[in-house]
């Protein structure tokens, strides 16, 4: 099954220029700036779950924040829980510099790696630059790793090489400090992408930031991938003051269960460089011939695997990222798509027609895969 929708544009003498560059491209790597760490996340979702325990007393707020909508409802053995995404523009016009005194707190807290973040933050002209710089900063210097390393201090952490999503934020949160940018780490629950139930366990939980923009402004973000937004499956439960207060303990040995999700939010990587995170822009843009697409099972679970697609000479074939993929295309026509599943099984997923315009999104449902 195959939906689709088209943004117009006359970019005649552009796609004219493109034509002649590249037929079917991949992404590259190449830049620094901060326009190359990020592409633009646009659309809607929403995901609903229950959350059911043996412990009566179990609770989950209902918050509402720039981009993000939790609602839960008590029942009998659980709660209700709705996620509502929106991942539409956001402009940024909080300006941000980087002063002596910042310069002067970097050296004296974190003198060994000032210097290089220095560097960074001295490119930075808006408060979201200067988080994104922070955030490739810590995603560069700590490797992610899956731990329960909450007992650490902060000392501890920045003398290490690896991080737990705690660690990894409590950096950032340091960081931000230094640099005046409001922040609080989230404690919740980012339910797996490929499951229907989950169940809560040591280590299960994930952590994340909200980022005060102005007084009228909290956005959520992953320093691992988002800047802006998160997506439907995080489910938040609290701060990190209330994670330390143990209060997290009536969650244990629970189980989250999958009842729907929609999910419409679509990648854009902006132009030909990967980009390290994803982010709400003011607007969306792109260089001509960019096909954004997802493919997705029951529930909107995401498939796992790799898209192959078929069209005037090479073929592309591109990995699966939560069910998203993208690609250039130099000329207009028909071209092929189909997806590898993870055990080598392919299937054709169908043909896209690539006519007048700059981007194309399209959605494909595939069922479970089956061996043959």
């Amino acid at each position: 099954m195959l939906l689709c929708t088209t943004n117009q544009s006359n970019l005649t003498r552009l796609k004219t220029l493109l034509k002649a560059l590249f037929f079917l491209t991949p992404l590259f790597f190449w830049g620094n700036e901060f326009s190359s760490l990020t592409g633009s996340a646009r659309g809607d979702a929403e995901a609903k779950f229950f959350i059911s325990s043996e412990n009566k007393n179990i609770d989950l707020p209902s918050i509402k924040l720039n981009g993000f909508s939790q609602r839960s409802e008590k029942a009998a053995d659980g709660i209700f829980v709705e996620i509502t995404i929106k991942a539409d523009s956001l402009r940024i016009e909080k300006e941000w510099r980087l002063d002596k005194t910042i310069s002067k707190k970097l050296k004296t807290l974190d003198p060994v790696r000032a210097d290089a973040l220095i560097r960074l933050l001295s490119k930075a002209r808006y408060i979201d630059e200067a988080a994104i710089a922070i955030f490739q900063f810590v995603r560069e210097n700590w490797e992610y790793v899956e731990k329960n390393d909450s007992d650490l201090t902060i000392e501890q952490i920045l003398n290490l090489k690896e991080a737990s999503c705690l660690s990894l934020c409590r950096i950032c949160k340091f960081y931000f400090d230094i640099a005046g940018i409001k922040s609080t780490i989230a404690i919740g629950i980012k339910f797996p992408a490929d499951e229907e139930t989950f169940k809560l366990k040591g280590g299960a939980l994930h952590s994340w930031l909200k980022i005060n923009i102005d007084k009228d402004n909290e956005i959520f973000c992953d320093p691992l991938s988002f800047f802006g937004f998160v997506t439907q499956r995080y489910i938040y439960l609290c701060n990190e003051e209330d994670f330390r207060k143990n209060k997290l303990q009536n969650f244990r040995e629970a189980t989250v269960k999958l009842i729907s999700s929609k999910d419409r939010i679509f990648y854009n990587p902006e132009s030909e460089i990967k980009p390290l995170f994803w982010k709400r822009t003011p607007y969306e843009s792109s260089v001509y011939g960019l096909v954004v697409g997802k493919v997705l099972k029951e529930k909107e679970i995401p498939a796992k695997g790799s898209v192959i697609v078929k069209g005037f000479g090479n073929d592309l074939k591109t990995d699966l990222f939560q069910g998203n993929f993208y690609f250039f295309v130099r000329e207009e026509g028909r071209y092929s798509i189909f997806i590898i599943f993870e055990d080598g099984h392919k299937e054709k997923l169908g043909d896209l027609v690539f006519s007048g315009s700059a981007v194309k999104k399209v959605v494909y449902y595939v069922k479970e895969k089956t061996s043959q």
